[in-house]
């Protein structure tokens, strides 16, 4: 069943829908979805592979994904329902997959169909999820709730081309995201077996702080030699080499996407002193965080 967005009164709708709650069902309607990650951390399963997930983040689903959240902590999240017609009359969900740019007959068709880039095409490095800096994130979260406001209820004079238009928005920054995406290799964190779910999540929950082996198997009940084996054999990596990476992951999305000083993102990624900060920044990022910083705005 698909999800509309109606004014009663006039019986006027758009196959276009925003849910401020459960943003992870099972069921999709048929249609493509856009879950904005506010707050919090998870872990995911679409179409049978999993992604750890932090705030600030985006999915872009089609009506074909399978998704379970098979873990949450403190997550806030809304999705945005919506069928392709909604861009271009001519995009049906029989149609959509077999457009491209070659054999559109009208310029608009070519324009449009770049929108749905993001939902359709996947690659071994461009996936469903795209982690975003702040200021997108606060640019999409203030669309999202004028669009909101467009449509509960939809009572306003123009509240269609309203809608519309501030849909198109959303979709014109998260394009602007899948093209200039790139996987970094640096920066890629291993994926880990299901009976890991917890730890990881822990370590995705609590980066910001220190965290120590100790910690972990008093968290989680598990002996320490068994829980580095487990953790070592499932991603190629000891848990301090992971909680040092993902550090500096989030470290260099800050660096790209904010003018935050240099020493408030070492402190909001778990780091408490900056020449080791800046050494080890630099031993995986192959520059100082300055130097990072200055490269991606040159």
């Amino acid at each position: 069943m698909t999800l509309y967005s109606k004014n009663f009164t006039t019986n006027v709708s758009i196959p276009l829908y925003i849910s401020l709650e459960d943003a992870f069902p099972k069921e999709n309607h048929s249609m493509f979805r856009i879950i904005l990650v506010e707050a919090g951390t998870g872990i995911l399963k679409i179409n049978n592979r999993s992604f750890v997930f932090m705030a600030p983040s985006i999915f872009c689903l089609n009506e074909k994904d399978i998704i379970e959240l098979e873990k949450e902590c403190d997550l806030k999240a809304q999705v945005i329902y919506f069928d392709p017609t909604i861009i271009n009359s001519s995009f049906t969900l029989e149609k959509v997959y077999s457009i491209n740019a070659k054999n559109c007959d009208k310029f608009t068709n070519i324009q449009d169909i770049f929108y749905l880039d993001p939902f359709i095409y996947r690659t071994e490095q461009i996936s469903p999820y795209f982690e975003i800096g702040p200021m997108i994130f606060k640019r999409i979260s203030k669309l999202y709730r004028a669009l909101y406001e467009q449509t509960n209820p939809c009572t306003s004079e123009y509240w269609v081309c309203r809608s519309r238009s501030l849909f198109l928005e959303i979709l014109f920054l998260i394009q602007y995201i899948y093209t200039n995406f790139e996987a970094d290799d640096r920066l890629q964190l291993p994926t880990a077996a299901n009976d890991l779910n917890d730890v990881i999540l822990y370590l995705h929950t609590n980066y910001q702080n220190k965290i120590t082996i100790e910690e972990l198997t008093k968290a989680f009940h598990i002996n320490r030699t068994t829980l580095s084996e487990k953790f070592r054999a499932s991603t190629g990596m000891s848990i301090k080499d992971y909680l040092i990476k993902l550090r500096i992951k989030l470290s260099a999305v800050m660096l790209r996407d904010t003018l935050l000083p240099i020493s408030e993102i070492m402190y909001r990624t778990g780091f408490n002193e900056a020449s080791h900060f800046s050494r080890t920044f630099k031993k995986y990022m192959d520059c100082a965080p300055s130097d990072y910083r200055r490269d991606f705005y040159s």
